[in-house]
């Protein structure tokens, strides 16, 4: 790779802090790193994760300045690497995310390395294509070996594209929204818009490994990422003074010299991290049971705020009492331009709820949400709050395996309604945002099919929530009601407690799931796995709608207005 000279504006470069010792790659200090995680984490916090210490964790450190007017940031990224794969590695594999093609045009790049190097030297590395930087080692790396990679670099954040205007026939456009199968969008990880900056895989970061090798796969939708292994992350930030920072990570540090202002942010054992910046946000925030919500939002929209901080506080603390403790001292809440009707979306640690873009109707877009079980703004929280746990928390393979995150982290809304409000409200949600997407997607001439398969088999947003989340969370609803509701609770505490910082599979579900019963009843576990998972009787165990019931449901959708209550009569409808 050609290399260039970089200029960055950052004054805290020229020296290097204690967590990073310069000259040859060594163990760093992993102290400051247990500020990011929430106080009953912390105790044996390395083994927890399978480490011998929490040092052994990669480190990402990044130093960047970024500029909001411009859509512009530059960086010096280090990465200190230590090969846990068991394998001699004679290559090292970066993915680029911000250059994938979804989010460039043509042959251009939103992000641009301008120098790297190993250990203190310049190397060469080659790009596979734009979104993949392969780094030859000059020595190859043995396991329980680290390295220090070193990256400059440039990019450049899109602005995010104005989506059609609707045709006004709004129960129409919302299923041409959720039945589109030209491919998932990207929501919007990595934009701006609307006064706000989204900076989710804005940097180049390490795959996993599968089967020997790098996972270099591409998702079908930037909302369906290969999953990352835990790492350390040291985030520097400049940014101009007026700029409020939502985040990942725990603020360790800020200062305003002048009209800039630098910021430390600090990541335990997350698998990415991300920041929403904006010089608009106002925040507000509530202490729940030691861990702070924060909640950033537009200053003209501090009323729906409030609701939205009063549904995340409520399902932190009742998921908290059902799986097990929440691992980050901080759970912020942003206000984020989103694109292709998504209401909301999650990084480790920030949750993001869209503000509506230019052109999009946000009646279609409410339309859209009750097909697809995702129904008020309180069930997308409870389910971007639930995957804090099962997904940030216990890591899965989102492309290979999306059923694994996405089902538990739509039943968990389901254990929240029936926790916070009683049976009947519980049976609502059941009948709303777990069978309903299955049903629509029957009517709408949609097939019945397995739920264990990987997201480049799905064709729209509505066999995603139809198979994927709803179906299989009734897979979830079927096993508890197999098990009893107690050694349902100890197997998703075991379950949590084992695969915690770490990555579970479908094999490590079902094995845990029998465990836990009685071994008579293992047959019983098994074969709800395969009938629900791997078999096609959704007909028979959710059933279908009635063609009448259909028919008046769809009227009373095509009334709907944005600002309306969910009038009961849907729910009536669906008994």
């Amino acid at each position: 790779m050609k290399r260039f000279a970089i200029c960055l504006t950052l004054m805290f470069l020229m020296a290097a802090p204690a967590e990073l010792p310069a000259g040859p790659p060594g163990r760093y200090n992993s102290k400051p790193f247990l500020k990011g995680l929430s106080k009953p984490y912390r105790k044996r916090a390395a083994r927890k994760m399978g480490v011998r210490r929490l040092s052994d964790l990669t480190l990402y450190r990044i130093d960047m300045a970024l500029n909001p007017a411009l859509g512009t940031l530059d960086a010096h990224q280090e990465i200190i690497f230590t090969n846990r794969t068991g394998d001699t590695l004679s290559d090292v594999v970066l993915r680029i995310y911000a250059n994938d093609s979804r989010l460039t045009r043509g042959d251009e790049r939103n992000l641009q390395i301008v120098d790297v190097s190993v250990d203190g030297e310049s190397v060469d590395a080659t790009q596979d294509d734009p979104s993949t930087l392969r780094i030859t080692l000059t020595r190859p790396l043995k396991p329980r070996r680290r390295i220090r990679l070193a990256l400059d670099y440039h990019a450049e954040i899109p602005l995010l594209g104005e989506k059609a205007a609707p045709s006004g026939e709004r129960l129409q456009d919302a299923l041409k929204q959720i039945q589109d199968s030209q491919g998932r969008t990207t929501y919007g990880v990595y934009a701006r818009g609307g006064g706000i900056i989204h900076l989710g895989l804005f940097y180049p970061i390490i795959p996993s490994r599968v089967e020997g090798d790098w996972d270099t796969k591409s998702a079908p939708g930037l909302e369906d990422l290969p999953y990352f292994d835990a790492a350390n992350y040291l985030v520097n930030l400049e940014v101009p003074e007026n700029i409020v920072v939502a985040s990942s990570g725990v603020l360790l540090r800020e200062r305003t010299q002048g009209q800039k202002k630098k910021i430390r942010l600090v990541g335990t054992a997350v698998r990415t991290f991300a920041l929403l910046l904006s010089s608009r946000y106002r925040s507000i925030n509530r202490e729940v049971g030691g861990t702070r919500v924060r909640v950033f939002h537009l200053a003209e929209h501090r009323k729906p705020a409030g609701k939205i901080l009063t549904h995340t506080a409520n399902a932190l603390e009742t998921y908290q009492e059902l799986f097990g403790p929440y691992p980050f001292p901080e759970l912020d809440v942003a206000q984020a331009p989103l694109a292709g009707g998504a209401i909301g979306a999650e990084h480790p640690g920030l949750i993001l709820m869209a503000t509506v873009p230019a052109g999009e109707d946000p009646r279609t877009d409410r339309i859209a949400r009750i097909l697809t079980g995702a129904a008020t703004p309180e069930v997308v929280l409870a389910h971007l709050v639930a995957l804090q746990w099962w997904h940030t928390l216990v890591g899965s393979d989102s492309v290979r395996h999306p059923f694994l995150d996405e089902a538990l982290a739509r039943y968990a809304t389901y254990l929240l309604a029936e926790a916070r409000r009683g049976p009947q409200a519980a049976a609502g949600r059941l009948r709303l945002t777990l069978k309903l997407p299955y049903q629509i997607h029957r009517a709408q001439g949609g097939a019945d099919g397995k739920v264990l398969r990987p997201a480049a088999e799905i064709g729209s947003r509505l066999e995603y929530a139809a198979l994927i989340q709803s179906k299989g969370a009734l897979f979830f609803h079927a096993l508890r009601e197999t098990m009893g509701k107690k050694r349902f609770a100890r197997f998703l505490r075991r379950y949590l407690s084992r695969f915690a910082f770490r990555q579970a599979g479908p094999e490590d579900l079902l094995r845990l799931a029998k465990r836990v019963v009685r071994r008579q009843d293992r047959p019983k576990i098994e074969a709800l796995y395969r009938r629900w998972l791997e078999e096609t009787h959704g007909d028979e165990d959710i059933g279908l709608l009635e063609p009448a019931k259909q028919v008046k449901f769809i009227e009373e959708l095509k009334k709907l207005e944005a600002t309306a209550p969910l009038d009961a009569s849907l729910l009536e409808l669906l008994e």
